[in-house]
C-alpha cells in the first residue's frame, strides 16, 4: 500500500482538525480502503497504530494517523486511512523510514489488512 496517496471529501479533513487549539497547516493523506476477507476493523486499528509508533519513533515526528468509518453519506470502501503530517519534510522522512525491514513488515501487514485503491496528498490549511 505504501501510504503515498488517498482520494476522499476534504470534510472529512476539517473534522479532523476542528479541534485544534490554533490555525496549523498540515499535509494529509487519504487512503479509500476496503477490509481483506475475514480482517476487522479492530485488527486494522491495532496494525495502524503499530505503524504511526514506527513512524514517529524514526524521527519523522509529529505524525497522526485515524481510522474513519462513515456516520452519514456515502463511501466508496469499507473505512478511510488519514495521515496528518506536520509537513512534507515529515513525510518524506516517514517514507524513508518505511524503506526499511522493520517498515516493509509493518506495510506488509496493513496490506494484507485491506485493499486501499483510492488516494490522495493533499495540504490541509485550518480556516480561521
Amino acid at each position: 500500500m505504501n501510504r503515498f496517496f488517498c482520494g476522499v471529501p476534504m470534510l472529512l479533513v476539517g473534522l479532523i482538525f476542528a479541534g485544534a487549539a490554533y490555525a496549523e497547516n498540515r499535509v494529509v493523506v487519504m487512503w479509500t480502503c476496503e477490509l481483506s476477507e475475514g480482517v476487522t476493523l479492530d485488527e486494522v486499528k491495532s496494525d495502524n497504530g503499530k505503524w504511526v509508533r514506527f513512524v514517529n519513533k524514526a524521527g519523522a515526528g509529529d505524525i497522526r494517523s485515524f481510522v474513519t468509518t462513515t456516520i452519514i453519506g456515502s463511501n466508496e470502501g469499507d473505512f478511510i486511512y488519514l495521515d496528518s503530517y506536520p509537513n512534507l519534510e515529515s513525510w518524506t522522512a516517514a517514507q524513508k523510514a518505511l524503506e526499511s525491514d522493520e517498515g516493509q513488515a509493518i506495510e506488509a501487514a496493513l496490506e494484507g489488512d485491506a485493499d486501499c485503491t483510492s488516494s490522495s496528498l493533499l495540504n490541509a490549511e485550518e480556516s480561521g
